[in-house]
């Protein structure tokens, strides 16, 4: 039967953490419905719950209970049910879930408890494959889409927020949305490291000209400091992991034109995993008629493969006519069913003088990925002084 599920619940302890990591994995490859995870006597730091903040899970229900009175205690967790689901599900609200944890084992702090009888050996937990089975039974009817199989979609890295930009082909302006959006998120205080992971192919390197300054207060070994900003000009993939993992509270990777087409098929580019995997994915266009096609195809590329994200499309070199036209084409309805959003951009040559209305759409864009007390304050007040 193919059921439709708006919200999946799973419990904790119905299996083992591998096994509902593997289900999860598989489920969210087919749907992107809400889950909510029932996670009693789980800490912050939690590996499983990591990796299932990984795969887009942004609900969880924690509780301690001893394993004696599990069964009393249990009816106690419907008004935390009731309260989880009139949440939002936002990464601000697992933000506290995701720290880095300190198990080299692998093994969960829940599962860290003494056996009463080492010598005991525990067999397999018989739900295991029950609910992998359960799961692709779900899945089994639902419309299958071709993907590349050297690309996986599913898994994104978990630590600072991603933010990637895609052009829909040479020069429209995705390096230049990519300092303009460090600009902004640098102005608000924040750590940014701005990066360019380009399919070298395709696209050229343009952040060195930028570095006029000394390096100062780096995280990652490389790299410059400009204007609040750590920048990272082409780097490898092994150099992108580094920085990755020095700590930024937001990673802005320029990556340039990642689809193109060749003998009437759509090829994705050498790093386009990584803009599956981002938090917050940008695609930058104009709003020339010849660059209509490439977004046709642009989008057609990601469909092809999986993609089911919203699709923020920012138009850059447009004045409010051309703006009008081109987001008019795709009708209020299908915006809705596709997830399509068109965000104008300024004109502004200086990518690092913030205008007003661009800082306005930066927030909106921004908005789940900015902590509330940021987001309250008069951002203005701070990039105008």
């Amino acid at each position: 039967m193919n059921a439709n599920l708006q919200v999946l619940f799973i419990d904790l302890t119905c299996a083992s953490d591998s096994s509902i990591i593997r289900g999860v994995n598989q489920y969210r490859m087919k749907r992107d419905s809400r889950i909510i995870i029932i996670a009693p006597n789980r800490q912050p730091g939690d590996e499983t719950i990591a990796s299932l903040i990984s795969l887009q899970v942004l609900d969880f229900i924690s509780f301690d209970v001893d394993e004696d009175e599990e069964e009393y205690e249990r009816e106690s967790i419907s008004l935390l049910i009731k309260a989880q689901l009139n949440k939002k599900p936002t990464y601000g609200n697992v933000a506290r879930w995701n720290l880095q944890y300190e198990q080299p084992t692998g093994k969960s702090k829940a599962s860290e408890k003494p056996s009463k009888n080492d010598d005991v050996k525990i067999p397999k937990n018989p739900l295991d494959s029950t609910l992998m089975e359960h799961l692709e039974s779900m899945l089994e009817n639902e419309p299958q889409v071709s993907r590349q199989k050297e690309i996986i979609f599913t898994e994104r890295i978990v630590g600072s927020v991603l933010i990637a930009l895609g052009g829909v082909g040479r020069r429209t302006g995705t390096s230049h949305s990519a300092m303009r959006l460090s600009r902004y998120l640098s102005s608000l205080s924040y750590s940014v490291a701005c990066v360019e992971l380009l399919d070298n192919e395709l696209n050229k390197p343009v952040f060195f000209t930028y570095n006029t300054e000394a390096p100062t207060k780096r995280s990652a070994e490389f790299g410059f400091h400009y204007e609040g900003i750590d920048f990272f000009t082409d780097v490898t993939m092994q150099e992108y992991i580094e920085i990755h993992a020095a700590g930024y509270q937001y990673l802005v990777v320029d990556m340039g034109q990642i689809v193109t087409r060749s003998e009437n098929r759509n090829i994705l580019g050498q790093y386009a995993q990584e803009f599956f995997r981002a938090d917050l994915a940008l695609i930058t266009t104009t709003a020339a008629v010849w660059d209509f096609g490439n977004l046709v195809s642009y989008l057609d590329g990601l469909w092809e493969n999986g993609w089911k994200k919203p699709m923020n499309i920012l138009v850059n070199l447009c004045d409010d006519n051309s703006f009008k036209n081109l987001s008019t084409v795709f009708k209020k309805n299908e915006k809705k069913l596709l997830q399509i959003d068109f965000v104008q951009s300024s004109f502004q040559v200086n990518p690092f003088e913030l205008t007003e209305d661009m800082s306005e759409s930066y927030q909106r864009l921004l908005s789940e990925f900015l902590p509330k007390e940021k987001k309250k304050k008069k951002m203005f007040s701070k990039l105008f002084n």
